[in-house]
């Protein structure tokens, strides 16, 4: 019927080199009062108008900025090959044909060399802000608009022909207990909660413990069991997931892994299992954060305090033979040690933590003590925290621990 809006749209989100995002004020709210932000989003004018040709008309029609085909912006304009399906709200259902529930949003980003004018169309917006990724992610109405951003480091880091500036690293390290909690009849599959809660810790880098990579006792005992292996199922949309074996075990395997919201450009792994008794390795992954090129390892040592000394001191020469002197470093991991044995040794090789505040993560239902750390080198530690929260101590038997780090000042 004519006049009824086409349930397919976009969304382009604006952003600069150095990661500052343009939002936009809606003048009509869901809520009365409360300010509505978003990006650059509009239907289809046409059934057969592309989803490019849109994102330019309405780019051009919201913000006065030109990409269209023929500019000097034209192409700045770059496809994100993502769809958001989602429920068209009860109020604006009325505009969409009868039956019409859902809207298919593609989602494209718009690369500025600096902030630009921008000329608002009034009759749909009446203010407009250039905000950091971050902020603007958090001030977005719209959750598919908030993830849009929230993947913007990964899209930008592809195409930045000037580096984009990022100060701080939010780096989180978690023992996922294979992805199940519980004994015996009461054990429960958490690997969908895990995921959410990936999702929510909002990190640059996670680095997981306990990962399973294949596990056919597990997949026959439940029938959620996910058919990705586990690092690739926990990633949030846009992560890189590399995953490194550690233990081989009766019905599969398991080990360490690194998610990114960064490129990685390497990874490896090395053995360091002390014993039979207890298969342990280290994951080492560089990764290209913005304009800064950086070597994370993910660890997870052994229970006797014996075995964890000799862990340390392969550790150490590890990091001495594969890693230049002179480069940014984190290690984190689980350190399985309820002193300050471990801490003190990795302040001896150059690596700091924000170790004044005691986080404990262990056990994750009553933590009394800090088992995993986040250490790094040519970074500050600026904080270290754990979430709160009775849902928390249900997935693992740890807590995540979340560190963050002022990049070029160690």
């Amino acid at each position: 019927m004519p006049g009824h809006k086409i349930p397919r749209s976009v969304l382009v989100v604006v952003h600069t080199a150095a990661l500052e995002v343009l939002l936009l004020r809606r003048a009509v709210a869901l809520q009365p009062g409360v300010d509505y932000w978003q990006s650059v989003t509009g239907s289809l004018d046409a059934e057969d108008e592309p989803y490019e040709a849109a994102a330019r008309r309405e780019v051009f029609e919201e913000t006065g900025i030109d990409a269209r085909a023929g500019t000097p912006l034209a192409t700045a304009l770059r496809d994100w090959d993502i769809e958001n399906v989602y429920p068209i709200y009860p109020e604006w259902r009325h505009r969409y044909a009868p039956g019409v529930w859902f809207n298919t949003e593609h989602v494209f980003g718009l690369q500025l060399s600096g902030r630009v004018p921008v000329r608002l169309s009034p009759r749909e917006h009446t203010a407009f802000q250039w905000l950091p990724w971050r902020e603007a992610a958090d001030a977005c109405a719209s959750s598919s608009n908030a993830e849009a951003i929230g993947l913007l480091p990964r899209f930008c880091a592809n195409v930045c022909t000037v580096s984009p500036t990022v100060e701080t690293l939010r780096v989180v390290t978690y023992n996922i207990h294979k992805g199940v909690q519980g004994i015996g009849p009461a054990r429960r599959l958490e690997i969908h909660n895990l995921g959410h809660a990936v999702e929510q810790l909002d990190a640059d880098i996670v680095c997981l413990q306990e990962v399973r990579q294949v596990h056919h006792r597990g997949a026959f005992l439940f029938t959620q069991w996910p058919e990705l292996p586990q690092a690739d199922f926990l990633a949030p949309e846009g992560y890189e997931a590399v995953y490194r074996t550690n233990a081989v075990t009766r019905h599969g395997e398991h080990g360490n892994a690194l998610l990114s919201r960064w490129p990685v450009l390497e990874c490896r792994h090395e053995d360091m299992s002390d014993h039979r008794f207890e298969q342990r390795g280290l994951l080492h992954a560089r990764v290209q954060v913005a304009q800064h090129d950086i070597h994370v390892i993910v660890v997870h040592l052994g229970l006797v305090p014996a075995s964890r000394v000799r862990q340390v001191a392969q550790l150490r020469a590890y990091i001495e033979r594969e890693i230049d002197p002179a480069a940014l470093l984190v290690v984190a991991g689980d350190f399985n040690d309820w002193g300050t044995r471990v801490q003190r040794a990795m302040h001896a090789m150059g690596l700091r933590s924000a170790d004044t505040v005691r986080c404990p993560t262990y056990p994750s239902r009553l933590p009394v003590a800090q088992l995993d750390q986040v250490f790094a080198r040519g970074m500050q530690p600026l904080s270290l925290h754990v979430p709160r929260g009775r849902i928390w101590g249900q997935m693992s038997d740890h807590l995540p621990l979340i560190a963050e780090f002022r990049l070029g000042d160690g």
